[in-house]
């Protein structure tokens, strides 16, 4: 600040800039978002003019997904920042028109002795992650929202950063966290055409790369997974599916990739050989 003598820091002014993270978005152009106005994150909606309406008031941070084809909210919260995640359902618009406390939100996943971390929402469904089985690994569990009936998927002991449900609802592509090198995740494809407590597991991209991958997507007509990496420069992948061996030879020989770069981003395609 000496070489500038005229500026001083306006620590108030910082510390009270309110900070905005966007959880989703719907069709109609509203994003759900994480506000810190009240000093931890909670949801505020913000409509496609730009106005934010708060959407919750509860003791502890919280995150959430809006629910495809419904006006509603999955909502991730914890009991006063003890990190064990519960999820709740969320109608909208909040009745009483103001911000959602505890009594409002509606149970859908709770137990608290374990963490059941959201991580995907489709029409009908929800995908999250819980350590339920042992109280240490996480494996992702696949909810209808209709029955309340939980696919539960063992893939082993792993960290798991994020999921995407292909839109034909075959496959889950997962973010696993390497085991060995620090700071890194792979990408891996379970397929749900197996019966359940039979699933397999591709691991797309090397288990040990250090590499980071995430957001993870797919296309429209479920023909490939997509994600960013990052890797000395951020590039977008697309995994193309080679139909013709969907149903044919082991899964270790379905998916296979070749990266090609494409302009700023890089193309993941099909390779037989």
């Amino acid at each position: 600040m000496a070489k500038y003598p005229g500026m001083k820091p306006d620590l108030d002014r910082l510390l009270n800039v309110t900070t905005y993270r966007a959880f989703d978005i719907d069709p109609e152009r509203r994003i759900l978002a994480g506000s810190d106005e009240s000093g931890s994150t909670q949801l505020a909606e913000i409509s496609a003019d730009g106005r934010a309406i708060a959407l919750t008031a509860l003791p502890g941070a919280c995150s959430g997904r809006y629910v495809p084809g419904q006006r509603a909210v999955i909502v991730s919260h914890d009991d006063g920042g003890n990190e064990r995640h519960q999820l709740s359902l969320l109608p909208l618009p909040v009745a009483g028109g103001g911000a959602a406390g505890p009594a409002d939100l509606v149970p859908l996943v709770r137990d608290p002795r374990y963490v059941h971390a959201l991580a995907a929402a489709g029409p009908g469904w929800v995908c999250y992650f819980t350590n339920r089985r042992d109280g240490v690994a996480f494996d992702p569990v696949i909810r209808d929202l209709g029955t309340g009936t939980e696919r539960h998927i063992v893939i082993g002991d792993h960290m798991l950063g994020g999921a995407a449900r292909s839109p034909d609802g075959r496959w889950l592509a997962l973010i696993v966290s390497s085991k060995v090198t620090p700071n890194a995740e792979h990408i891996a494809l379970v397929d749900l055409a197996a019966a359940p407590g039979q699933e397999q597991v591709r691991h797309v991209t090397p288990p040990d790369d250090p590499s980071m991958n995430g957001s993870l997507n797919w296309r429209p007509d479920s023909s490939a997974p997509a994600w960013l990496l990052s890797k000395g420069q951020i590039a977008l992948h697309l995994l193309p599916w080679n139909r013709s061996l969907a149903n044919h030879g082991p899964p270790s020989e379905r998916w296979q990739a070749r990266l090609t770069p494409v302009k700023l981003a890089r193309l993941t395609e099909y390779d037989p050989c």
